[in-house]
């Protein structure tokens, strides 16, 4: 049902410490929007002009002109100075009426009423995060901020809004180390997109957390490339706007040139077809694989725990661009005040990921891993619609018991085998004192030591998607995901701590890993936090994967695994197909065997016109290689290589 927003609808970060600083926000109404009304429509301010008013006072070491350049610096991103298609305008209408900043515990008329601005305030003290939020998150939130909106989801205009920033976490304050000025700029971006209503969003989470053995953040090309500004943690350092960020402003305050773009949507369905709500859309460019866009089922459903509409939106495409989709669950960390798009807690996707086909193609039990590129014409706007999913099954899972070899080497790690699309459940049992399965004893890695070592046994074909640790009974268990050689270097994700008997669970790409040797182990770690239980901890560890082929353009063969060119025309099926920038190119192997022309059918499906040149001979065999046009791009998340092949007979009774 419609949130019950009151008069104000506000977000608070408190920072924590990861791979840098995080910060985390209160409760949101929608993946894309903060707010909507009670027919799905988002909350704007009127003509996207955001009247501002700033303190009088200073922020941290900053005067009064420092931090108003600041602030007024880091609001601007969302205009367009920074973001083309966006029509936000910032007015700064000049100062508060006082000093709110300065902890003289006097009446603040501003924090509660602002009608037709929003008010920022430098928090020199943490007393007006205090009044605002509640005693004790002066001591843990660097801000808080939102729009007012009307109540009980009426339709109605923004009326005004709130930004407190709290000067305690500048320069070294409030533990954490404190923020840098441009640090502050970036948290003071992040809010000003809740005040614009804009929601948290999940895209290249695969960024999120990923570190060396030292626990330094690994070498992924500009360490956060992609990762939105408004994902819901704040890594330090990123100030500018993601196109995921710049898309979703500009469906509420459009330009001309976004309104010209085209747009893809459709429903998500569970594997019955109900609609389904909280699966969270990922559009990425087959150009650039962080390139990526999200959406969150059901962003627009004004009773999103009820009758579930699963829609979603892919805003802002220009023409001639080309996307691939496919789905994820939101991570179970986003949850309460970090949660993106209505489902809280997020809904564990009843399903295996998998990507989005084209009408015809897309059904319950179609391939998990066969891709689609959905190309958008080149005169829009032209949107793409009905571009549905039905979720496949999960199957009823594998069942693994651990075991204990005795051997404490990394070599004697307990394999696996993952099947696409399927659970492999371990029962195990985790002993900070055990010796066996391959225990390291002598690496520890922030007060834990590993002690049960599982190898994926058939890396090079799958992807983890979703890694379970549920402890049995009260232990301090950690989960990692690490590639490892036998010089004791490596890769290392750290999942999360698991304190108690609750579940701990992370969705990710483990194709980001890939600066180590391909053959390099991929292994799943267990440990026990020093100091932990020395009568040990039963748990089960579940593993889901899907299909990581070398290349998401994949030739399957022919109809019968066989081609005939007596008839002219030969049908080759696969996946990845793509006719951006023209058709795919195909070559055969079979001597004067001529290609003539290649009609695109679909992303699965492809018409070869052939000639038999004289000297042809039948029988035998041949490859069947497929390259994508070049304006396809290079696809590096779920990867496209340039060309692939698979043999085919054939036909004996084709003879020249």
């Amino acid at each position: 049902m419609i949130r019950q927003a009151g008069q104000r609808f506000f977000r608070m970060i408190p920072l924590l410490l990861a791979a840098g600083a995080l910060s985390w926000a209160s409760p949101a109404q929608a993946g894309g929007y903060l707010a909507i009304d009670q027919n799905g429509a988002p909350y704007v301010w009127p003509s996207g002009v955001v009247h501002v008013r700033l303190d009088q006072g200073g922020f941290g070491d900053m005067n009064k002109q420092q931090a108003d350049a600041l602030t007024l610096g880091a609001m601007s991103q969302w205009t367009s100075a920074h973001t083309s298609t966006s029509a936000v305008v910032i007015q700064n209408d000049g100062d508060l009426i006082k000093d709110y900043g300065n902890g003289d515990n006097q009446p603040e008329p501003e924090i509660t009423t602002h009608p037709g601005y929003c008010a920022v305030i430098y928090d020199q003290t943490g007393d007006d995060i205090a009044l605002i939020a509640g005693e004790g998150n002066q001591n843990v939130a660097a801000g808080v901020a939102g729009p007012d909106i009307p109540e009980n989801g009426a339709p109605g205009p923004v009326s005004g809004g709130i930004a407190i920033f709290n000067g305690l976490f500048l320069n070294g304050g409030q533990g954490n180390g404190g923020l840098s000025d441009q640090d502050m700029q970036g948290v003071i971006t992040h809010e000003f997109g809740h005040v614009l209503d804009m929601d948290h969003a999940q895209a290249n989470l695969s960024h999120f957390g990923y570190t060396d053995l030292l626990g330094q953040p690994l070498d992924i090309p500009d360490n956060y490339t992609g990762v939105p500004t408004m994902f819901p943690a704040y890594f330090v350092g990123d100030t500018s706007l993601e196109i995921d960020d710049m898309n979703w402003v500009s469906t509420m305050y459009p330009t001309a040139e976004f309104s010209a773009r085209s747009s893809i949507s459709g429903t998500i369905r569970d594997y019955s077809g109900l609609p389904l709500n909280g699966v969270n859309i990922v559009a990425r460019s087959t150009v650039d694989p962080f390139l990526m866009i999200t959406c969150v089922s059901g962003y627009d459903d004004p009773t999103p725990l009820d009758t579930q509409t699963g829609h979603y939106t892919i805003p802002g495409l220009p023409g001639g661009t080309g996307w691939v989709l496919d789905t994820e669950s939101i991570a179970s960390l986003f949850a309460g005040g970090s949660r993106v798009g209505q489902v809280d807690p997020p809904l564990v996707m009843p399903g295996p990921p998998e990507y989005i086909n084209e009408p015809g193609i897309e059904s319950n039990s179609d391939d998990a891993g066969r891709s689609t590129t959905f190309v958008i014409p080149s005169s829009p706007p032209a949107n793409l619609a009905n571009i549905d999913m039905t979720l496949n099954s999960l199957d009823s899972a594998d069942q693994v018991q651990e075991v204990d070899t005795g051997v404490d080497q990394i070599a004697s790690a307990q394999p696996l085998v993952i099947t696409p699309g399927k659970y492999t459940l371990v029962s195990g049992h985790a002993d900070y004192n055990e010796s066996g399965n391959a225990e390291v004893i002598d690496w520890v890695f922030w007060q834990d030591r590993l002690v049960d070592w599982y190898k994926i046994a058939n890396k090079s074909g799958i992807e983890l998607n979703e890694v379970t640790l549920s402890s049995l009974s009260a232990a301090n268990l950690d989960l990692y995901i690490i590639y490892q050689d036998q010089t004791d270097t490596g890769q290392i994700l750290n999942i999360g701590y698991l304190d108690g008997d609750k579940d701990l669970e992370m969705s990710f790409d483990t194709s980001v890993m890939g600066t180590i040797a391909n053959p390099a182990p991929l292994y799943i770690g267990v440990a026990v936090q020093d100091g932990g239980t020395t009568t040990g901890a039963d748990y089960l560890l579940g593993v889901l994967g899907s299909v990581a082929d070398d290349s998401a353009v994949v030739v399957s063969g022919t109809p019968g695994n066989e081609i005939d060119p007596n008839s002219g025309v030969i049908n080759v099926l696969g996946r990845g197909f793509s006719n951006i920038g023209g058709t795919p190119t195909v070559t055969f192997s079979k001597p004067n065997l001529q290609v003539n022309s290649v009609d695109f059918i679909s992303s699965g499906s492809l018409n070869v016109h052939v000639t038999k040149l004289p000297g042809y001979s039948g029988g035998g065999t041949t490859d069947v290689e497929v390259a994508n046009p070049p304006g396809s791009g290079s696809y590096k998340g779920r990867r496209y290589n340039s060309a692939v092949s698979e043999q085919a007979r054939v036909n004996d009774y084709d003879l020249y």
